[in-house]
C-alpha cells in the first residue's frame, strides 16, 4: 500500500500536507517523510492558531461607539436636507422640558409633540443626538424604560425621560 496523503489545509498559496503516520502503510520511506515533516506541520499549526487567536482578540467596536456613529450620521443627514434642523430641535427640546418639567416622557413623544412645528429628520434616529444633548446638558435625566408605540420598532424598549428645567 503506497503512503497516502491528505491535504489539510490551503492557505495564501500554501499547500499543507500531512502524512499518516508510519504503519499504515509499512514503508520505512514514509516514516522518514513523516518523521521530517511533522515537527514543520506543528510549527505551521502553531503558528494559524496564533493568527487565529490574533484575529479573535482584535478590538471591536464597543457598542456606544456604534452607538454614537449612527447619531452622528443621522443628525449630518438631517443638516444636509434641513439646514439648521439640529438648531431648531434643541430649541423644541429645551421648551417641551419647560412645558413638561417632572413629567416622564420618551423620545417619541418629543417627535410626535414636534410633528407639524419641526420638519421631519431622513431618520427618526436623529433625535437619539437631540435627546443625549439635553440629557448631558442637565435638561433631561432618564429615569427608565418605556417600549415604543412606533410599529416599525417592534416595542423595543426606549429611555424614558424626565424634565429637570
Amino acid at each position: 500500500m503506497k503512503a497516502r496523503v491528505l491535504v489539510v489545509l490551503e492557505s495564501k498559496g500554501i499547500e499543507l500536507i500531512r502524512l499518516y503516520p508510519p504503519g499504515l502503510d509499512n514503508s520505512e520511506r514514509s516514516f522518514d517523510i513523516y518523521r521530517k515533516v511533522k515537527p514543520l506541520l506543528r510549527q505551521i499549526d502553531q503558528s494559524l492558531k496564533n493568527k487565529e487567536l490574533k484575529d479573535i482578540e482584535k478590538p471591536k467596536p464597543d457598542g456606544v461607539t456604534l452607538r454614537d456613529k449612527g447619531i452622528r450620521m443621522a443628525i449630518e443627514h438631517a443638516e444636509d436636507l434641513h439646514e439648521g434642523w439640529q438648531g431648531k430641535a434643541l430649541e423644541f427640546l429645551e421648551g417641551f422640558v419647560k412645558e413638561n418639567r417632572g413629567r416622564k416622557f420618551s423620545g417619541e413623544m418629543v417627535r410626535l409633540t414636534a410633528k407639524g412645528v419641526l420638519e421631519d429628520p431622513p431618520s427618526l434616529r436623529a433625535w437619539g443626538s437631540i435627546l443625549l444633548y439635553g440629557a448631558r446638558r442637565g435638561w433631561i435625566k432618564q429615569v427608565g424604560w418605556i417600549r415604543v408605540e412606533n410599529p416599525l420598532a417592534h416595542r423595543t424598549p426606549a429611555a424614558l425621560w424626565e424634565g429637570c428645567l
